[in-house]
C-alpha cells in the first residue's frame, strides 16, 4: 500500500510528540502511571530514594555537572546542588553525643522510641533531643512535628497526653477529645482521658494535692527513661540564664518548640505556636496554691521565666538525666 506522504509526516509528528512528552513511573508492583503532572514518578511502599553518596573530593572530580545536579555529601552530611558552584541544598546536624552516650531505646506509651541525646554547652547537663513523643527533632521553633505531647503534672505515659498534631497551631479534634471531669482518687487513673479541672476549686487532677509525683524520691510516675527525669526549676533557670526568647532555647541546641499549653478546665489548645511551656519538677512557690507546681515558658517576644501554674494543665516534657 502506497501511504500519503502527508499522512507520514503527520504520523512521525504525532510519534514523535508521544515520545517527547511520554511520563515514565517506577513501581514495586508496575501497574501504576505517573502522575500526570510528573515526568518521572517513583512508587514504593518500603523504599526510598537514593542520591549518589560522594565525598567532597570525589564531588568536585565532577566533570561538567549540570545545573542542578544532587548529590549527598558523606562528609558534611548534606545534600549538595550545583548552581554554578556546589550549595548546600539541605544539612542535617548530627546531635552532639559527647559525654552524654549514644541514642537512648525505651519505652514510650507503650512502644519503644529511639531518642538522640545533646550535652549542654551552658551547663554541661544532658538532655533528650526532643520533647516526648515528638517524631523527630525540631527544624524549626514552630515544627509541629517536633511538639510532641502535652502532659498533666505528676502523671505518666499513660495516653492522656497523645497530642496527634496535624498543623503548628491544631491537633486532631477526634484523638483529643478524650475526656474526664472525674478528679482522680489515685496516682494512677486507670484510664487514657484527660482530666479536666474546675478553676473554682481544684486545678489539679488529683484530688488530694498528692506533692509525692515527678518530685518524689524515688520519682513517682516518670515518664522519662531509667536514669532521666524531669528538670527542676532551677535546672531550667541555669539553662536559659542567657536566653531572650524561644529562639535562643531552639539555638542552643535543646531545639525547643512553641508548642502551647492544653487548658486545664477546657482541654483546648493554647498559645500555639507562640509559647513553649516545658514542665517542671518543683513545686508551687506559693502556699496559698498547694495544686500548684512550676512550669518553665518561653515564648517568642519575651524573656523566659518559671511560673505556678495548675497541675491539670497539659505541658510539654523534655527530660534531663540524673
Amino acid at each position: 500500500m502506497k501511504l500519503n506522504k502527508t499522512f507520514i509526516l503527520l504520523l512521525t509528528a504525532f510519534m514523535f510528540q508521544a515520545v517527547a512528552f511520554s511520563q515514565v513511573s517506577i513501581s514495586d508492583d508496575g501497574n501504576r502511571d505517573a502522575h500526570p503532572s510528573a515526568v518521572l514518578e517513583l512508587i514504593s511502599a518500603d523504599k526510598g530514594l537514593l542520591l549518589p553518596r560522594l565525598t567532597t573530593e570525589e564531588r568536585n572530580s565532577i566533570n561538567d555537572p549540570a545545573e542542578s545536579l544532587l548529590i549527598f555529601n558523606t562528609e558534611t552530611n548534606c545534600i549538595n546542588v550545583w548552581l554554578d558552584e556546589w550549595y548546600n541544598f539541605w544539612c542535617y546536624e548530627l546531635p552532639e553525643w559527647s559525654e552524654c552516650g549514644d541514642n537512648i531505646a525505651f519505652m514510650y506509651n507503650g512502644e519503644q522510641v529511639i531518642y538522640g541525646t545533646f550535652e549542654s554547652p551552658e551547663t554541661g547537663r544532658c538532655w533528650l533531643d526532643r520533647n516526648l513523643g515528638a517524631k523527630r527533632v525540631a527544624q524549626s521553633v514552630d515544627d509541629y512535628l517536633a511538639y510532641g505531647d502535652l502532659f498533666q503534672w505528676g502523671r505518666d505515659d499513660d495516653g492522656h497526653q497523645v497530642i496527634n498534631w496535624i498543623s503548628d497551631d491544631s491537633s486532631d479534634d477526634e484523638e483529643r477529645a478524650r475526656e474526664t471531669e472525674d478528679i482522680a482518687t489515685t496516682d494512677q487513673p486507670g484510664h487514657d482521658n484527660f482530666i479536666k479541672s474546675d478553676n473554682s476549686t481544684n486545678r489539679d487532677w488529683r484530688s488530694d494535692y498528692n506533692n509525692n509525683r515527678w518530685n518524689a524520691d524515688p520519682i513517682e510516675n516518670n515518664p522519662c527513661p531509667d536514669g532521666w527525669r524531669i528538670p527542676s526549676d532551677d535546672e531550667w533557670e541555669a539553662e536559659s540564664g542567657g536566653w531572650s526568647n524561644i529562639y535562643d532555647g531552639f539555638d542552643s541546641g535543646l531545639k525547643l518548640t512553641v508548642a502551647g499549653r492544653r487548658h486545664n478546665e477546657g482541654g483546648y489548645l493554647l498559645d500555639s505556636p507562640v509559647s513553649g511551656f516545658y514542665w517542671t519538677s518543683s513545686l508551687s512557690d506559693d502556699p496559698s496554691y498547694p495544686e500548684f507546681s512550676r512550669y518553665f515558658r518561653v515564648n517568642t517576644f519575651s524573656f523566659p521565666g518559671n511560673i505556678n501554674t495548675g497541675r491539670a494543665t497539659g505541658c510539654s516534657v523534655r527530660c534531663i538525666k540524673d
